[in-house]
């Protein structure tokens, strides 16, 4: 054993880890192969933690490796799909947008849902590749859509690292040119967590983005550090309620005060309020009772590719 410990630091472009490890020999050289599997559990919003290493956070290396090895080739052939997830207005019972949600057509593993791959990208290098592909994928969609007489509002996901990148609002104002979208049918979904980086980039790169006519919209709200300040700080134009607390509504008392505070407050600010992760009808019921302006989940309509989208608008009792 090390009379001292070793202290041992690893640096990535986003956030710097200390790791620190009693050990030595063939015990400190596994030590030091393991620091990379803690950065690799962590996400921007995890800068302002702590996590000691076990084995089981090493568990699925071998896939993870070969899924980060993997994501770069598939961006470039092809092989992410997007899907598409109605969100509808309570109060005029019809459809006002679509959240766009990339999923990875495997050759081995499959169809994967971004929550697998998306961490991976953003370690990496490849979230912003992904970001473009999947706002390419989509605004050729809306093309496609308006071209059959559906003109609706596609909402993208953006990470931190993507919003801190000089050449992004150029990237964007270059796809929404090449397929004829205005920007007031592009909407873009953050996190909280956003505001952990860099907060003066981050809104700088969302101001610009307004001016595209670009909407902003905050996703996952409550789950994050510090959702009040962020609200005062954003320009935004509405807020969506994580499903953590929208599925618990039809059971939970708590939860359904804090759903109804969420809204008042929301509407206060100017912000519409959109609901996700409905899953039941008493929830859309009770969502639709307290004023919520738009929901999306499974009790409207799961997510599916553009054509079904379409065929799905044409048929539904939300048009």
């Amino acid at each position: 054993m090390l009379s001292r410990p070793l202290v041992y630091t690893a640096l990535t472009r986003a956030r710097r880890h200390l790791s620190v490890v009693h050990a030595a020999g063939p015990v400190l050289a596994r030590a030091v192969k393991h620091i990379g599997s803690i950065p690799r559990r962590t996400r921007l919003a995890s800068l302002l933690t702590a996590q000691l290493y076990s084995p089981a956070l090493d568990r699925h290396s071998l896939r993870r490796l070969s899924l980060a090895t993997a994501l770069g080739e598939a961006i470039r052939i092809g092989q992410i799909e997007v899907h598409y997830q109605p969100i509808v207005s309570l109060r005029e019972r019809r459809i006002e947008g679509v959240e766009a949600l990339a999923r990875w057509q495997h050759p081995e593993y499959g169809m994967m849902h971004p929550d697998e791959f998306i961490p991976i990208a953003e370690m990496g290098d490849q979230i912003r590749d992904l970001t473009l592909c999947v706002l390419n994928e989509s605004t050729q969609q809306w093309e496609a859509w308006r071209s059959s007489g559906f003109c609706t509002i596609v909402s993208v996901n953006l990470s931190a690292r993507v919003l801190m990148d000089k050449g992004f609002v150029a990237d964007v104002r270059r796809i929404l040119q090449a397929h004829g979208v205005p920007g007031g049918n592009v909407h873009f979904e953050i996190t909280e967590s956003t505001m952990l980086a860099e907060p003066a980039r981050v809104i700088e790169t969302i101001t610009e983005l307004n001016t595209l006519g670009i909407c902003f919209s905050m996703d996952d709200f409550g789950t994050g550090f510090s959702s009040l300040s962020s609200l005062k700080q954003l320009p935004l134009a509405s807020l969506k309620i994580d499903r953590s607390f929208v599925s618990q509504i039809p059971t939970s008392e708590r939860d359904t005060s804090i759903v109804r505070s969420t809204i008042n407050l929301a509407h206060d600010l100017g912000l519409k309020v959109v609901a996700e992760g409905v899953e039941v009808a008493d929830s859309l019921a009770m969502l639709t009772r307290m004023g919520c302006d738009q929901a999306q989940g499974f009790v409207i309509a799961p997510p599916a590719k553009g054509s079904v989208i379409l065929n799905w608008v044409r048929s539904n009792g939300w048009n």
